[in-house]
């Protein structure tokens, strides 16, 4: 016997959740959903004459991202109990991907769910509001020289994990503005602006740095400047 979600019929976009298709999954078809941008914060001052504006900083909270779904089940029960595996599957930070698009969405779970009843037998629709992140898939580039130029084609700064993989030992090297020790050969020594995180070989090793904060890349050309040539992997979400 067939069970219910292969019978039924999708008509949404396909969403999956840490690339587990919610369709297949939980018997969740996306009704809509929508992205609205978070609050933009400026710092600025008027320039003399009100001819322009002096722009010292701006931030903006992340976007919001509702998604609406059908979400059915054999009976009520189990309706019920596919949209609290839906609800449980963005709890925590998740990535969310819908339709063909290339964006993905690096989520979490705002508050609790909308649960209304749709009048239709064991068919349940299900409100999810969480917070979001828009980028692209991770970017891994590899170099092998002591200046690195790179372009990110995001609109927003984001994180930038740096590894370093030297060929022989290293006491010191410059790494841009950040001082790294004792760097061992052949062990990859991670600077991780993504994860918040210094490592090598699975150990902490921020106390070998003198790290104040952690990378990060800019919109349009970045330049990162070595002390030394060193197999170098940059990696990165383009964000917008």
């Amino acid at each position: 016997m067939k069970m219910h979600v292969e019978r039924d019929q999708q008509f949404g976009k396909i969403v999956t959740v840490d690339g587990n298709d919610v369709y297949r999954a939980y018997n969740a078809d996306l009704k809509e959903y929508r992205v609205e941008s978070g609050k933009l914060t400026v710092d600025y001052q008027q320039r003399i004459g009100r001819s322009g504006f002096l722009l010292f900083n701006n931030d903006s909270d992340p976007k919001i991202l509702t998604m609406a779904f059908y979400v059915g089940g054999e009976d009520d029960d189990e309706a019920q109990i596919n949209a609290a595996r839906l609800t449980q599957s963005c709890a925590r930070e998740c990535v969310i991907r819908i339709g063909s698009s290339r964006f993905e969405y690096a989520a979490l779970l705002s508050g609790s769910p909308t649960v209304e009843d749709t009048g239709v037998r064991c068919y349940l629709l299900v409100t999810l509001t969480l917070y979001a992140v828009r980028r692209l898939p991770l970017v891994s580039l590899d170099f092998n020289a002591d200046t690195i130029r790179l372009t990110n084609p995001g609109t927003a700064a984001s994180g930038l994990r740096i590894i370093l993989t030297p060929t022989q030992k290293i006491t010191s090297m410059q790494v841009g503005d950040i001082t790294v020790k004792d760097l061992a050969a052949g062990v990859p020594f991670v600077i991780d602006g993504l994860s918040g995180t210094v490592t090598a070989d699975g150990e902490n090793r921020f106390a070998d740095t003198d790290l104040t904060d952690f990378p990060r890349i800019d919109p349009g050309d970045n330049e990162i400047i070595l002390s030394q040539a060193v197999p170098t992997t940059i990696e990165y979400y383009p964000t917008f």
